[in-house]
């Protein structure tokens, strides 16, 4: 184990002292360490759940047999740094968070980690940390934030709230509506409603691998969150056995048609459904590089957007499942799902059809 070199051997007794001092015992110094990276703090509202989420990914570790210890990464609210000077200082913590993950983790000889981040930079600061230090790593989040209602039933989210600050200045909302949306736009703890910086990143780190199905979509709010939480915390004592390393996960994914860059589409949500329609072996709930297939899903990108990706959309079922179970459905080619999706003055037919195991087809009538 990586962690012998703190805790084996009559010339770390010392190190095992300290060990000791932190209520550990023998038994479990004997087992792998497995640090428990926790963004946890009370400012961001996507972060203030997290206690709960590392407390899941604890007993998932111990029920497999390891020994968890957690150690602290800190994170910046984007949308509450907005606006002002702090705003200067949320991109650098995304390198602060990515050295001092380093720091901690190669001091302490930690054999595998749990990253559980959300938010913002805090999502590439510690994928940045993973591919630097590539020990058996996995990657938890706290969820997404669920919609809001106004009074009159209409759903919300964040970027409603931003849009109403427009309307008060532009003559159209009045200060008692601004306050409607202020109190309803952001009803729970999650990350931000809408496909900005930490829902994006965190439905790509799931993507490249890094994160169990599920990770960038179950809202903060539910119990599969917590389930979510544990079945990490025990399939990373499962790549510690077979030493399957961020590396080795990500470069190979890296080697297919990954990378499309900013210039290839014209929105973040093609990008977002390009990057995550993917196979996934269901028994190590890693990408399979070998079986690899992209899903049948180019013909979108003849249409500007055929479904708003914000939690608040009166379509978001039929993005989620586009997204989070045609990859799953029917092997056997005998089922095919059918949504009519309405955009603007747009009506689409989008049928999935499973083919083989692999792949899927989607058609757009």
């Amino acid at each position: 184990m990586r962690s012998d070199q703190i805790k084996k051997g009559v010339e770390r007794a010392p190190n095992r002292s300290l060990l000791y001092a932190l209520g550990y015992t023998e038994e479990e110094l004997n087992r792998p360490l497995v640090g428990i990276v926790s963004s946890w703090n009370e400012i961001v509202p996507g972060h203030m759940d997290l206690d709960k989420i590392v407390e899941a990914v604890k007993a998932g570790v111990r029920a497999a047999g390891g020994t968890p210890v957690v150690f602290p990464a800190i994170a910046v609210c984007d949308g509450i740094a907005m606006g002002h000077i702090g705003m200067k200082y949320s991109l650098v913590t995304r390198d602060l968070i990515a050295d001092s993950t380093e720091a901690m983790v190669t001091a302490h000889q930690f054999d595998g980690l749990v990253m559980v981040p959300n938010c913002d930079k805090n999502v590439p600061g510690l994928l940045m940390a993973a591919a630097r230090l590539n020990i058996p790593t996995i990657f938890c989040s706290g969820g997404p934030m669920l919609a809001g209602r106004l009074e009159d039933g209409r759903r919300t989210c964040l970027s409603h709230m931003f849009e109403a600050v427009g309307a008060y200045h532009a003559g159209t909302l009045d200060e008692a509506g601004v306050r409607e949306y202020e109190e309803n736009a952001c009803p729970s703890c999650g990350s931000c409603s809408g496909m900005y910086t930490a829902n994006s990143m965190n439905c790509l780190t799931e993507a490249i691998g890094m994160g169990l199905r599920g990770n960038g979509t179950i809202p903060a709010v539910y119990s599969a969150r917590l389930r979510l939480a544990k079945q990490a915390g025990m399939q990373v004592m499962e790549l510690y056995r077979k030493n399957i390393r961020p590396r080795d996960i990500i470069e190979k994914i890296g080697r297919h048609k990954m990378d499309h860059s900013a210039e290839e589409f014209s929105s973040a949500y093609k990008r977002f459904i390009t990057n995550t329609m993917q196979y996934r072996d269901p028994k190590t709930m890693f990408t399979d590089a070998n079986g690899f297939k992209y899903c049948m899903f180019w013909d979108v990108f003849k249409y500007p957007q055929i479904a708003d990706a914000s939690q608040s959309s009166d379509y978001l079922p039929a993005f989620s499942y586009l997204y989070y179970f045609a990859p799953y459905i029917n092997p056997s080619g005998n089922n095919a799902c059918t949504f009519n999706i309405k955009r603007g003055k747009t009506k689409l037919e989008v049928i999935i059809r499973p083919t083989i195991r692999s792949e899927v087809t989607v058609e757009i009538k």
